[in-house]
């Protein structure tokens, strides 16, 4: 199972530059159901930025995307879960995002985070973007 971090989404639905490799690696997880995880909390962020730029459809398109993907679940932090991320922040030296993200692909086993987030390299969590995902394909 891998993680999804919430740039991961904001790429595609904003259309930057990697969109494309964002949209190949959905294709190709769901096509080999590859488990795939994210956060409420990664989905409340998009839902603000979406809904902050005017972009409603975009934003409905998103969540019937999210509800409908078999391979995809949503992981919902508990209030004690939030307190532990809290404590992450000041001892991994990341913001409360990261650190949420953070503590719930560890807490998942997942075998890794998928970030264009530079900041998870000074963890312990290994961390790729979807290009090098489909990249290592022949080992999934």
């Amino acid at each position: 199972m891998f993680f999804l971090d919430t740039n991961i989404f904001l790429e595609y639905l904003l259309d930057q530059k990697r969109a494309l490799e964002v949209e190949k690696l959905f294709r190709f997880t769901a096509k080999k159901g590859i488990p795939l995880l994210c956060s409420h909390f990664s989905l409340h962020g998009i839902e603000a930025i979406l809904s902050n730029q005017k972009k409603f459809l975009e934003l409905e398109t998103f969540l019937l995307f999210v509800h409908k993907t078999s391979n995809l679940a949503v992981y919902e932090t508990a209030i004690e879960e939030e307190i532990n991320v809290a404590k992450l922040v000041s001892e991994k030296g990341l913001d409360f995002d990261d650190a949420l993200q953070y503590f719930v692909t560890k807490k998942t086993d997942c075998q890794a985070i998928i970030s264009f987030d530079k900041h998870f390299d000074k963890t312990d969590l290994v961390r790729a973007t979807p290009e090098e995902i489909l990249k290592s394909a022949d080992n999934l």
